[in-house]
């Protein structure tokens, strides 16, 4: 499972509360972008494809594909205010693979349609 910290909770609603009209069954996004120079998790607000996994904590949905779900199992999604900034942060539970594709390294970028299958 994945789990979102109290404060990301809450700007997540008040993201999907702007975007309802949008979005009307929308929730947020987890998922991985990459290519050969590695892997990193990325957030977007979103609807759930017939393929994707669905979670809800605290009336939030968080929709992952099934691909992205086995490298970010057991995530912690946060939202931190500092005198740096602000802004989400994933921490995942596990290493992430040094290549997205899997196979000997050979320049390739994860589209968006990829992410589904």
């Amino acid at each position: 499972m994945i789990h979102l910290t109290a404060a990301a909770i809450d700007k997540v609603k008040n993201a999907i509360e702007t975007e309802r009209e949008r979005l009307p069954s929308g929730g947020l996004r987890l998922f991985i972008l990459g290519n050969c120079s590695g892997v990193r998790p990325g957030l977007a607000l979103d609807e759930a494809a017939p393929r994707d996994v669905v979670f809800e904590q605290e009336g939030v949905k968080l929709i992952v594909d099934p691909r992205s779900l086995e490298l970010l199992q057991d995530a912690v999604i946060d939202y931190r205010e500092n005198a740096l900034g602000e802004g989400f942060s994933i921490e995942t539970a596990h290493p992430l693979p040094a290549c997205a594709c899997g196979r000997p390294c050979e320049a390739r970028v994860v589209e968006d349609n990829d992410r589904a299958s």
